[in-house]
């Protein structure tokens, strides 16, 4: 059975945490798409996001295992555009699903999965060069 993964985030200053996740989620499933939150909806302090939309979902597109990238206001806007068979988000987001992504992804039958691997931070990236 051909199965859909999603990923979503803000992907700003794409780094090697970034890759891992992403080729965790598409070995989940046959086809990975990257909902890519938009300038105005990124909620990461002044500054942020560093890259505009544009190039962050390029960057992304750009990826050998992505199959598509759409920018998106939220996870669970992707969630319902998308319908995947499952969503995929990193091993930091284990305790702190959003209640209404977790509702909706019950009540479509959606797997919620984490990919556990190396965890890096595009903030703590940020912060370190924004010290320089």
């Amino acid at each position: 059975m051909f199965k859909v993964v999603l990923c979503v985030g803000c992907f700003d200053i794409l780094h090697y945490g970034h890759l891992l996740h992403l080729e965790a989620s598409y070995a989940m499933g046959d086809q990975l798409i990257v909902g890519v939150t938009r300038n105005r909806c990124v909620n990461k302090g002044t500054g942020r996001p560093y890259n505009d939309e544009s190039v962050r979902a390029a960057m992304l597109q750009a990826i050998w295992c992505v199959e598509k990238v759409r920018l998106v206001d939220s996870s669970l806007q992707a969630l319902k555009l998308f319908k995947p068979d499952i969503f995929a988000l990193g091993s930091d987001y284990r305790r702190n699903v959003l209640p209404e992504d977790r509702r909706y992804c019950k009540t479509n039958g959606i797997k919620i999965r984490f990919t556990n691997k190396r965890r890096m931070s595009s903030t703590d990236i940020y912060d370190r060069l924004r010290q320089r």
